[in-house]
């Protein structure tokens, strides 16, 4: 039986520290983006909680865009001083308190990864890349506009004729891209976890309070047993891609007046997978793309 336990203490934090960046050239570059991710993500959860004008939030949000370009240099170079010193620089305001002054912190990504971690012994940081994005789908509803903020002022997203909810989505989908580039893990399958384990997991992770929705137990259990009853099917695959976009559509559907109409998984199959790989030309591929936008009502 595995035990753990979570804690904190000033008595086992370095009061003093020397650090040479050149120590961790010969880190195998699976580790080094696991620690990457493992730096965004403990800004993250400090960063997705509350709703006021917070000046931790600002710091948090150069911290992360300090983090994409220093971590796009490391994996071309792993021998580049600049980016690995400044990689290690952010690792240390990450977790050193500072974007969390002021803030009620979430860590929900960090209590499910650690469950993960548990039965599958996965390295610590890919457990989050694993877990993170689903779980930022689910609650995304519930803290829209850090969500749409997070858009602009980390990912440069352009705001113009947005919404706020096109926004966040757009957000979301570039820390995928980013996380898809330099190598994370993207779910908990990549790791060794299966449908068995679920139940477990669901058992074994922390609730934490301090976020836009507190997740339990009984709400990811209930909604993959209707998730897996819509689909008809167990398989693995299908119901891992269904559990957030149903979950997300679910509180947008209570929470608001918008109705949706595409998820980007039903969007992927209509427009993308399939006839990307079979289309004749590029030509083809574009008028058979307008001609489903056409024909949407159709669907």
């Amino acid at each position: 039986r595995k035990i753990g336990h979570v804690f904190t203490d000033e008595r086992v934090s370095p009061r003093f520290a020397v650090l040479n960046p050149e120590f961790t050239y010969t880190v195998p570059r699976y580790q080094m983006v696991a620690g990457i991710f493992d730096i965004m993500n403990h800004i993250t959860e400090q960063y997705f909680s509350d709703i006021d004008d917070n000046t931790s939030d600002y710091l948090a949000e150069g911290l992360m865009r300090s983090l994409v370009t220093a971590s796009r240099a490391a994996v071309a170079n792993p021998t580049d001083y600049e980016a690995r010193s400044n990689i290690m620089w952010t690792a240390t305001w990450a977790l050193n308190t500072l974007v969390g002054c002021g803030k009620t912190q979430d860590w929900e990504v960090h209590m499910i990864g650690q469950a993960v971690g548990a039965v599958t012994d996965a390295t610590h940081g890919m457990t989050l890349s694993a877990v993170a994005l689903p779980y930022y789908r689910l609650i995304m509803p519930y803290g829209l506009e850090k969500f749409a903020r997070f858009a602009t002022n980390v990912w440069g997203i352009d705001t113009a004729g947005k919404t706020n909810e096109e926004l966040a989505a757009a957000g979301l989908n570039a820390m995928e891209n980013w996380m898809r580039e330099i190598g994370c893990v993207m779910s908990i399958s990549e790791l060794g976890a299966d449908e068995s384990m679920l139940e477990g997991l669901a058992d074994s992770t922390l609730i934490m309070q301090g976020g836009y929705h507190v997740l339990t137990r009984d709400e990811v259990i209930s909604s993959l047993e209707e998730v897996i009853a819509m689909l008809g099917t167990y398989d693995i695959t299908t119901i891992r891609a269904s559990m957030g976009m149903y979950l997300c559509c679910k509180a947008i559907h209570e929470k608001t007046d918008v109705r949706v109409l595409l998820t980007g998984e039903i969007s992927d199959e209509l427009f993308g997978y399939k006839y990307t790989d079979f289309a004749p030309s590029p030509e083809e591929f574009q008028r058979e793309a307008k001609k489903r936008v056409d024909e949407l009502h159709m669907y």
